[in-house]
C-alpha cells in the first residue's frame, strides 16, 4: 500500500459517511451483455451505469466484456487498489461524505435561479431586440452551468446521499429538454465504462462531418478543415439533443455493440411529455407573453442553444480530445487494462489548479478525478488529485493535464487538425 503524505488525506470535519455509499463499491443490478463470440457474462454495474469494483473476470476461454473488451480485474492491478484504498481514506480519515456539501448547494442555488431569473425577466422586463437576444446568451451559458455542476453529479449520483434527491435534481436536465434516461445510458453506461476505446466509446462515433481518432474510417477531403468548422457544429450540440438524439436512441436495442437493459415502462412517454413541455415553456408562451414576437422568439431560442451547446462541446471534448490521452484500441487477445487504469490512460485535466474553471466547469475541468470516482461529487475533485497523482507516479501510470483552459483548448483544436489532415496522419498513425 503507497505510505501517502499524511497532509492529503487529513482534513478536520464532524460528519461522517461510507466514502463510497451508492457507489460502483456498494449497490448493484446485473446486466446481461451478448459477446461476439456467442458467449455471455453477467456484468455488474451499478444504478447510475459504472462497472462494481471486481470487474468481470475471464469465465470462458474469450468471454468478453460488453463491445468485445476485457479489463484486467481489479485486484490484480496495485494501482487500482491503492488509488481506491486511498480515495476512501481520504474521507473516512476526514470524517467526510464523498457526496455534495454546502458548497455544491450554493452552486446549484445561483445557477438554477440565475437561469429561472433570466427567463423570468424576458416576460417583465423590457429590453430592446438586441438586449433581450443578449439574455438568451446568458441563458444558454446558465444551462450549460446547470449542467456542468448541478445535473452532472446528480445523474452519476453525486449530488446527494439520497437517490430521490439525485433523481429530483437531476432532472435539471429535463429542465433543458433533455432525457435523463438516454444520458446515463449514452454518458454513464458507455463512455465512462470504455473511456476512449475505440469502437466502444459512443463519444469517439460523432457525425460524420468530424473525425476524431487517426484510424477512424472514412477520411474526406473536407476533413482538412474540421479544425474550422468545428465550433459551428459543436454550437449545434443540445439543439440536436433535445430535437433528434433522444429520439434516435430511446427505443435502440443497443449502441455501439453494447446492448442496453430493458427501456423502463412508460419512458418514450415521459420523454414525449416532458419535451412537449419544455417547448412550450420555451417556445410557445415567450409567443404569446412577451412583446417579441415569433420569429425574434425562435431566434432568441436558438441564441440560447448555440450558446449553451458550443460551451458543453468545448469544456466536454478537452477532457479526452486533446494531446496527451491516448485513443485505446481493444487487443485481439487478453485485457485492455484494468479500468481504473484505462481511466488515466485516455482522461486529461485543465485548468486543474483554477478556482475560476472548479465554479464554471463543475469538476469537469479534473476529468481524471471523474472518470476515477464517478459518484464522488466534484466538489471533492481538488484534494483527491494530490492523492491520485502520488499514487499514479509511483506506478508508472500517466497523469495528464493542461496547465489552463487555452491550452486545453489550443490543443484540441490541433489535434482535430492533426486528424483531419492525411499527412499529419500518417506521421501520427
Amino acid at each position: 500500500m503507497t505510505e501517502l503524505d499524511p497532509k492529503l488525506t487529513s482534513r478536520e470535519n464532524t460528519s461522517m459517511t461510507d466514502p463510497f455509499a451508492g457507489s460502483p463499491l456498494e449497490a448493484a443490478a446485473t446486466l446481461s451483455v451478448n459477446s461476439s463470440v456467442n458467449s455471455s457474462v453477467d456484468i455488474a454495474v451499478d444504478e447510475e451505469g459504472i462497472l462494481l469494483e471486481e470487474v468481470v473476470e475471464v469465465v470462458k476461454p474469450k468471454a468478453l466484456h460488453a463491445n468485445g473488451v476485457i479489463f484486467e480485474p481489479k485486484s490484480k492491478d496495485l494501482f487500482s487498489v491503492e488509488v481506491t484504498e486511498a480515495a476512501a481514506s481520504y474521507f473516512t480519515t476526514n470524517k467526510i461524505s464523498s457526496k455534495g456539501n454546502m458548497l455544491l448547494w450554493v452552486k446549484t442555488g445561483f445557477y438554477l435561479l440565475g437561469y429561472i431569473g433570466l427567463f423570468l425577466s424576458l416576460f417583465f422586463v423590457d429590453y430592446s431586440g438586441l438586449a433581450a437576444l443578449g439574455v438568451c446568451a446568458l441563458l444558454g451559458l446558465f444551462a450549460a452551468g446547470i449542467g456542468f455542476n448541478v445535473g452532472h453529479d446528480a445523474l452519476h449520483g453525486a449530488f446527494s446521499e439520497s437517490r430521490s434527491v439525485n433523481s429530483l435534481i437531476g432532472h435539471s436536465f429535463t429542465m433543458m429538454g433533455a432525457n435523463t434516461h438516454n444520458w446515463k445510458m449514452l454518458h454513464n453506461h458507455i463512455h465512462h465504462n470504455y473511456t476512449n476505446i475505440e469502437g466502444a466509446d459512443g463519444d469517439l462515433a460523432p457525425v460524420s462531418l468530424l473525425r476524431f481518432y487517426p484510424s477512424q474510417e472514412g477520411l474526406k477531403p473536407w476533413h482538412r478543415f474540421q479544425h474550422f468548422y468545428a465550433p459551428f457544429l459543436y454550437s449545434l450540440t443540445s439543439l440536436v439533443w433535445v430535437f433528434k438524439k433522444d429520439f434516435d436512441h430511446i427505443n435502440k436495442e443497443s449502441h455501439m455493440n453494447y446492448k442496453k437493459p430493458s427501456l423502463p415502462s412508460g419512458e418514450f412517454k415521459r420523454l414525449l411529455v416532458f419535451k412537449s413541455l419544455y417547448l412550450i415553456t420555451f417556445l410557445v408562451l415567450p409567443m404569446f407573453f412577451t412583446p417579441y414576437g415569433v420569429m425574434w422568439v425562435i431566434t432568441g431560442f436558438l441564441v440560447a442553444h448555440f450558446f449553451q451547446g458550443l460551451s458543453l462541446a468545448l469544456v466536454f471534448q478537452l477532457g479526452h480530445l486533446v494531446e496527451g490521452p491516448q485513443i485505446v484500441k481493444i487487443p485481439e487477445e487478453g485485457p485492455v487494462s484494468s479500468w481504473h487504469r484505462l481511466q488515466l490512460i485516455g482522461t486529461c485535466n485543465f485548468a486543474a489548479q483554477s478556482r475560476v474553471a472548479a465554479w464554471l466547469f463543475g469538476g469537469l475541468n479534473q476529468q481524471v478525478e471523474h472518470h476515477l470516482f464517478p459518484h464522488v461529487s466534484h466538489v471533492h475533485y481538488p484534494a483527491l488529485s494530490k492523492i491520485v497523482k502520488q499514487v499514479a507516479a509511483k506506478h508508472g501510470v500517466p497523469y495528464h493535464e493542461h496547465p489552463t483552459y487555452l491550452s486545453a483548448l489550443v490543443s484540441h483544436f490541433r489535434i482535430l487538425k492533426s486528424f483531419g489532415n492525411p499527412q499529419d496522419l500518417s506521421k501520427t498513425a
